[in-house]
């Protein structure tokens, strides 16, 4: 679980409201990692989504509140990217993104300055296509996807 960034997160954003921030005619932006595990219930990653999903909130939720002030927040919702992270990982994983690819996403995503951005494109949609299911639905579904096929094993 990454925690030191989220608190690094809190702090810097604690610093813009604590210094009241107003806008001076420059734009200000901050930009944290979060993931698409926030858009999507798995219950073999149930405290990483959890807290993913939590910082997401956290994020949107400054965003909001900074935006008048003319601070910009973008939250990044990257799916999986080749690093050594990934190395030994158990399972063969779709819609992996390159390390320099995903570089160039979020740097243009940032100047363009996009309230979110998700990456691959295709992994992020599917992550919040449960949500506009009937919830039984959606919740065999996941099981089925998740849990069945980690049985299978």
């Amino acid at each position: 679980m990454t925690t030191r960034p989220c608190f690094a997160c809190l702090s810097i954003l604690a610093l813009f409201f604590a210094f009241g921030c107003s806008s001076s005619g420059t734009e200000e932006e901050f930009s944290d990692f979060s993931s698409l595990s926030a858009d999507v219930w798995n219950p073999r990653t149930t405290m990483y989504g959890a807290s993913k999903a939590g910082l997401t909130y956290f994020l949107e939720t400054a965003a909001i509140e900074l935006r008048p002030r003319g601070i910009d927040v973008t939250v990044v919702h990257p799916g999986f990217v080749r690093t050594r992270a990934l190395n030994g990982f158990p399972e063969r994983l779709l819609f992996v993104v390159e390390l320099d690819r995903a570089t160039r996403i979020i740097d243009k995503g940032i100047q363009r300055r996009a309230t979110i951005i998700r990456f691959p494109w295709m992994l992020g949609m599917l992550a919040r296509l449960p949500k506009l299911m009937p919830r039984r639905l959606a919740h065999l579904l996941i099981r089925k996807i998740t849990i069945g096929r980690h049985k299978e094993r």
